[in-house]
């Protein structure tokens, strides 16, 4: 039970590390076209 229980969290770390990635990066394109915008 144990073992199973830290695969879990491991696996639930990992999702949150790939979405915090993926946030980051939306972001920084997001901020990237605010800024190409204010320059036209």
């Amino acid at each position: 039970m144990q073992k199973n229980n830290q695969h879990n969290v491991k696996m639930e770390f990992g999702n949150m590390h790939k979405n915090g990635v993926l946030n980051l990066y939306i972001i920084h394109k997001r901020i990237g076209n605010d800024k190409n915008n204010m320059e036209n």
